[in-house]
């Protein structure tokens, strides 16, 4: 009768042991060992060393006289047709006697198997009673394991590669301030990008004859090319007010705006056809330079006064052309109520304009309001919002007629109801107008803005960071270097 540690064990024995208990004995018990990708030889598992498939081929025969040396038989009793059960684990110091004895040996027999040992020369080992020996050199060999885990890698490397090229095709089209990589800190260097820098808001009065306060079509249109061949680039009035500037990378934004809605801003041919616009009127002149030079963003803003562009009968054609093409439309007052000082008769004074804007374009909301520089001490009491109709209507901003670039929408000293516009006269007139400015500039460019190409990220100098205002930065990253 067999005993739960020899033959086969039955149901519910003690002494059974599942795979998994064999595999971890043959890894020096240790779960980690169940996972690890590679082996040494000589290192298998316990059903590997019971059918003989480590260490060396040379085989010791164990049932010839190696009782006689004091040495039990290593697998112990053979069961049925010599069975895996019937046989049990061979203890460290029988796989050293053994080795002892092998040193012993006179010489091998090459081909069959055996090799010599004292008082036991000529016989032949049997299969049923052959040990290998463990082998002295210890080599690396891959399992299975090792190449799932291989082909996982490769999978998660081809997964990568496949969404990047996804990605970078879904990618195109987009805008390119958004879908260009990120500057370095030398490239920020080299461009000077200074996002907290300052920023011109140029106010151009009439357009026809030169003068004091007018700019002849062709200053005009050499005034927009000496900004865009000195880095400008145009943005809207409430893009710059709200802080959405997208302005490319190593450039500055600059904003056009139009005082007092005159004759000579928007005038239309007159024909047998339906009217068209005057290339020759500050309007035709802006979307002229606007087709041949795609990337300066030719666009602006029209304070309105009472006399609404002049022609009569396209009054209301042209303010809804402004309207529909995404101009900005604010109002200003007559140069004559300058001398105002009370809050509440110039506030009058731009209802009076809302008004007269309203009586050719119904339901008109004013975004800006142009007050004169005497204007400024009342600043405080004016504040952003205006009377109208039974109702308040608040403004985006109030600017001032005072020569001053505006601080950078991001930076603490911003106040959106007291900002500055600069004036465009003759350049021999010029104390503190455009051309002063761009002088400035140009031998100070670390004051201006300067943009990084990315509208959600704020990168100013380390030494301006303080200057920041988180709350209008908003969900912007900000950067330095």
């Amino acid at each position: 009768m067999e005993t739960p540690s020899e033959g086969k064990a039955g149901k519910g024995s003690k002494g059974k042991v599942t795979p998994g208990d064999a595999r971890r004995r043959a890894r020096g018990g240790s779960w980690v060992g169940n996972f690890w990708p590679f082996k040494k030889r000589g290192e298998g598992t316990r059903g590997d060393r019971e059918k003989g498939s480590w260490g060396r081929k040379e085989r010791v025969p164990l049932r010839d006289g190696l009782e006689a040396r004091g040495i039990r038989e290593p697998y112990g009793p053979v069961g049925k047709a010599g069975t895996r059960s019937s046989r049990r684990k061979v203890s460290r110091g029988e796989r050293n006697a053994l080795r002892r004895l092998s040193s012993e040996a006179e010489g091998r027999v090459a081909r069959t198997g055996a090799f010599a040992l004292p008082g036991l020369e000529g016989r032949a080992a049997s299969r049923t009673g052959a040990l290998r020996l463990r082998s002295r050199r210890r080599t690396w060999r891959f399992t299975r394991r090792f190449y799932a885990l291989i082909g996982l890698v490769l999978a998660l490397v081809l997964a990568l590669f496949l969404r990047s090229v996804v990605g970078s095709r879904t990618s195109r089209g987009a805008n390119p301030a958004e879908s260009s990589p990120a500057l370095t800190t030398s490239e920020l260097s080299s461009l000077k990008v200074n996002e907290l820098g300052a920023v011109m808001i140029l106010r151009y009065g009439r357009i026809g004859e030169e003068g004091r306060e007018s700019r002849s079509p062709e200053n005009f249109r050499r005034d927009l090319q000496l900004l865009y061949q000195q880095g400008y680039r145009c943005v809207s009035l409430s893009d710059l007010v709200s802080g959405e500037i997208c302005t490319d990378r190593g450039f500055t934004p600059v904003a056009i705006t139009f005082w007092g809605a005159d004759p000579g801003q928007v005038r239309f041919l007159e024909g047998d056809g339906p009217p068209e616009v005057d290339p020759r009127c500050a309007l035709g002149v802006l979307e002229d330079f606007g087709r041949e030079h795609p990337d300066f963003g030719a666009t602006a803003s029209f304070f309105l006064g009472k006399q609404l562009f002049g022609q009569e009968k396209f009054k209301e054609r042209k303010l809804a052309l402004l309207r529909d093409k995404g101009y900005g439309l604010g109002v200003a007052v007559e140069a004559e109520a300058a001398r105002i000082r009370d809050p509440a008769e110039a506030l009058d004074a731009v209802a009076g304009v809302v008004s007269a804007v309203r009586h050719y374009l119904p339901g008109f909301v004013p975004e800006f309001a142009l007050f004169p520089r005497e204007w400024q001490e009342m600043a405080g009491r004016l504040g952003t919002e205006i009377p109208l109709d039974g109702e308040s209507v608040r403004l985006g901003a109030v600017f001032y007629d005072n020569g001053r670039p505006v601080p950078s929408p991001y930076d603490g000293s911003f106040d959106p109801a007291r900002l500055e516009v600069v004036k465009v006269v003759d350049p021999s007139l010029d104390t503190g107008g455009l051309y002063h400015w761009l002088r400035y500039f140009s031998e100070n460019p670390e004051r201006k803005y300067v943009s990084d190409g990315d509208p959600t990220t704020v990168t100013v100098p380390r030494p301006m960071v303080f200057r920041v205002d988180a709350g209008r930065a908003g969900n912007r990253r900000i950067r330095n270097y």
